[in-house]
């Protein structure tokens, strides 16, 4: 899966939770522009982990405040991932931004 999956899949995965259209939702606005909950972040974070086998911060969501962050990390962060794993070794991937 690439960036652009990912992205279609958070786009899907926010439309369903709010009962709107794909293309209501925009991946570059903040997701707490949506009104969502801390809930929602702690769900979104579950579901992303049962997705793309990432275990990630349940802050992902305000780590990474849209839907176009989100997928840039979890991208990055299945390609460490499969590096780590290439070489023998398992990592948890750190959500938190660098400065």
């Amino acid at each position: 899966m690439n960036t652009d999956d990912i992205r279609q899949w958070l786009i899907h995965h926010l439309s369903t939770y709010l009962d709107v259209p794909t293309t209501a939702i925009d991946p570059a606005a903040k997701l707490r522009s949506y009104g969502l909950t801390s809930l929602y972040a702690l769900t979104l974070a579950a579901d992303l982990h049962d997705t793309y086998d990432l275990l990630l911060e349940p802050t992902v969501a305000w780590d990474h405040p849209t839907i176009n962050d989100i997928a840039t990390h979890i991208s990055e962060s299945r390609t460490h991932q499969a590096a780590h794993k290439d070489n023998g070794s398992e990592t948890s991937v750190n959500t938190t931004p660098t400065p």
